[in-house]
């Protein structure tokens, strides 16, 4: 709704513009009219037109000067300057003071309908495209919320796309420098639930945003048992790493009083390598005791080398998709690799067992493995690996032990994948009716987007968005044969925000439309 402001000093004109406009224009929400600029200045202290029609011959005022007056003082507002003069020159001054029409007096009905509708139009179009904006905006801040979130899972799972520099500069995220920290939380004595545990990393990760140091981080608790923040660091910005781990750890310690130990990650400025620092400074936290640990201080990079990275990932990948022909040939590549590139044993073994240490926390993250289990998978094989004396039998080793692991891996893969599909189903089953999304429902479940997707798939044969089209949609069903309510009503119900979109999934589905449906079961 509109407001107008009529400026006119012939007193049967103003009357005239007033009934016209008041009495055929439903969009006018408020409609007020004066007689000279004095008054019209006056009004504009507690009224604010939106549209104003103004006579540019008002008495002892200048119209035009009245005009420029007001664009200062309501800069938004149109206005439509009205002169019995037909004088090129009035036309002129009022393009320059930014008049949005000018109209020749007498002015007809029509004209003066076909005025106001542009101007109304124009305005509908600026209200229209700053709803857009808006919309776009929450649309942007809510993808880069989800973007920021999930690019730490995307570390933890080693799912980074080749892309994810790029898409770190379209959210705004251009840091010269990032650096991980695992916080490895000691709740042993507290026998917290699933979901506590998931609660109190979320206090801690709240606690720690209000460290000013720590403003430029992003974090993910939900997908391991650990907390993960990443630290970024811009160009200009001089970092004390010292006094950072220091804010965290006297954070914690203050508000939580829970013993807790940091994994620490080389910086890096290629997003692409922060899976691989993920997993270095996990496995500092499980090779070391320390309550402070990194990496490279237990397998300096100058006695480590490691350009058999491509075969660590082949392996693991042979060990995860369960293939024994692949995990032999990258075995043989190991093995070659490892007679060509050391002339030191003391060397090999140091390289052979952060390649145990690297394939086992890459193992550790895709399955969510219990510390047991992990500590099992990892602990053993690096004791017969520092036991060894020659690179034979270091590597025989290795072979034996990634068999023993692939058919461990077999097992709880499936135990796991069951287990979690169930849960998902039955989480499902019962909140369909709830706003649901990938995200929320893999929130509910405290593991990743990606992982869910993958499990349901493999267990059930279907996606989570079309089981859960399917829950709500047999409840639909139910309804429609027992209720006398609308099918906009019976959409709602069952968990759909858009009546047109249920009745096409509805369709889909069935083979007919709702209605058509009820009809067939009356």
């Amino acid at each position: 709704m509109y407001k107008i402001l009529i400026v006119e000093d012939e007193k049967l004109e103003l009357d005239a513009l007033l009934d016209i406009l008041s009495g055929q224009c439903p969009e006018i929400g408020e409609i007020r009219g004066c007689g000279d600029g004095e008054s019209a200045l006056e009004l504009l202290e507690n009224y604010t037109p939106n549209i104003i029609f103004m006579d540019i011959h008002l008495g002892g005022t200048n119209g035009l000067l009245l005009a420029g007056q007001i664009r200062k003082i309501l800069p938004d507002a149109r206005i439509i300057m009205i002169t019995a003069f037909d004088q090129f020159s009035y036309a002129q001054q009022a393009i320059k003071i930014g008049a949005a029409d000018y109209l020749l007096k007498p002015v007809s009905t029509a004209g003066l309908l076909a005025a106001l509708q542009k101007q109304t139009d124009f305005l509908d179009g600026q209200r229209q495209d700053l709803r857009d904006r808006v919309r776009q905006q929450a649309q942007f801040s809510k993808l880069q919320s989800s973007f920021s979130s999930s690019l730490i899972s995307s570390v933890i799972h080693n799912s980074m796309t080749p892309h994810t520099g790029e898409i770190m500069k379209l959210f705004g995220l251009c840091p010269a420098s990032m650096q991980l920290y695992i916080l490895e939380l000691d709740l042993e004595e507290y026998q917290f639930s699933e979901s506590e545990t998931a609660a109190l990393k979320k206090l801690i990760v709240d606690s720690l945003k209000d460290v000013a140091e720590l403003t430029g981080f992003l974090y993910d608790f939900m997908s391991s048992r650990e907390i993960v923040l990443c630290a970024l660091d811009d160009e200009n910005q001089t970092t004390d790493h010292t006094r950072r781990i220091s804010l965290i750890r006297q954070t914690i310690s203050d508000d939580f009083h829970i013993p807790f130990r940091i994994g620490i990650s080389a910086p890096t400025n290629d997003p692409g390598l922060l899976p691989l620092e993920y997993k270095r400074a996990l496995s500092a936290l499980q090779l070391s005791d320390a309550p402070l640990c990194s990496y490279y201080e237990i397998f300096p990079e100058k006695e480590t080398p490691f350009q058999i990275q491509e075969i660590t990932d082949g392996l693991t990948c042979a060990l995860m998709d369960a293939k024994e022909d692949e995990l032999l040939r990258q075995l043989s590549r190991l093995q070659e690799t490892a007679a060509k590139s050391f002339r030191d044993f003391s060397e090999a073994k140091a390289a052979y067992i952060a390649l145990w240490v690297e394939i086992m926390q890459e193992i550790k993250a895709r399955l969510s493995l219990q510390s047991q289990t992990f500590s099992e998978l990892l602990v053993n094989p690096i004791t017969d690996f520092i036991d060894t004396n020659n690179l034979s039998a270091l590597h025989d080793h290795c072979k034996n032990h990634l068999f023993h692991a692939l058919e461990k891996i077999r097992r709880l893969t499936e135990e796991k994948k069951n287990y979690a599909a169930l849960r998902a189903q039955s989480y499902i089953e019962i909140h369909y009716a709830e706003s649901l999304t990938l995200q929320s429902i893999a929130d509910a479940l405290h593991i990743s987007p990606y992982y869910l997707c993958h499990i349901f798939k493999c267990s059930l044969d279907t996606s989570v968005m079309d089981y859960l089209n399917t829950c709500r949609i047999r409840a639909a069903r139910e309804m429609l044969r027992a209720e006398s309510m609308s099918v906009k009503d019976i959409a709602l119900a069952v968990g759909f925000s858009d009546p047109n979109y249920f009745c096409r999934v509805f369709k889909r589905v069935t083979g007919v439309t709702p209605s058509v449906y009820k009809r067939m079961e009356e």
